[in-house]
């Protein structure tokens, strides 16, 4: 990540480096897709998890998917906008955070 944001920052104007960014974000999606799977498979998850949660998150990685792909592609129609959009992106996982809900057993 520090290489490609580097990328970016020495050639801002250039989409190339705004499509390498959406690729290797792209791998860390599919990357986010298996290790989900296999945290399910290896059974890794707490006990108390919330399983819908896990559920829509697990769904919506194919949309956030064709997102980056969207954003990487829209870099060679407008580098600001897919420089904007790319900051917006960034924000998914804080959204996707926050919906899951926390589910604390009682310690006493």
């Amino acid at each position: 990540m520090p290489f490609v944001c580097n990328l970016i920052g020495t050639y801002p104007e250039n989409p190339v480096s705004f499509l390498v960014f959406g690729i290797i974000n792209a791998v860390l999606t599919i990357n986010l897709f298996f290790f989900l799977k296999y945290c399910r498979k290896k059974n890794f998850y707490y006990p108390n998890v919330d399983w819908n949660g896990i559920k829509r998150l697990k769904k919506s990685v194919p949309m956030i998917f064709v997102f980056i792909v969207a954003i990487s592609g829209i870099a060679f129609y407008s580098v600001k906008l897919s420089f904007y959009l790319f900051l917006i992106f960034n924000l998914i996982p804080f959204v996707i955070s926050k919906s899951l809900k926390v589910i604390h057993e009682n310690e006493d």
